[in-house]
């Protein structure tokens, strides 16, 4: 893997409509090269230029304490929404696009 690249997968978006109220889910994997590195994502400041479309940055936390081994951790953001907020999902990875999810489910 070349500097600045990570290797993440099962990208998820989930837009849960059951009360109290809606929250969206947004979910995946990110390979590691030890337990103390994990990875978050936060909601970009600023957002872009269409409303509709939600930035998350992804960041590796060096939580200094973990196992050795590379292997995938998930990571997850959360959020109070208005149905239907949003029709797409961006995970942006050291200021570059590096994900986009198209297809949020809904749950009722």
């Amino acid at each position: 893997m070349a500097k600045g690249e990570i290797e993440h997968f099962g990208w998820t978006a989930t837009e849960d409509r059951q009360p109290p109220g809606v929250r969206l889910y947004v979910a995946g994997k990110v390979v590691t090269s030890n337990g103390g590195l994990q990875p978050r994502l936060t909601k970009a400041v600023p957002q872009g230029i269409n409303p509709t479309i939600l930035l998350l940055d992804l960041t590796i936390e060096d939580t200094g304490i973990g196992t050795t081994d590379v292997a995938p951790r998930d990571v997850r953001y959360e959020e109070v929404i208005q149905p239907d907020q949003y029709r797409s999902i961006t995970i942006r990875w050291e200021r570059r696009d590096l994900h986009t999810i198209t297809e949020i489910s809904v749950v009722h």
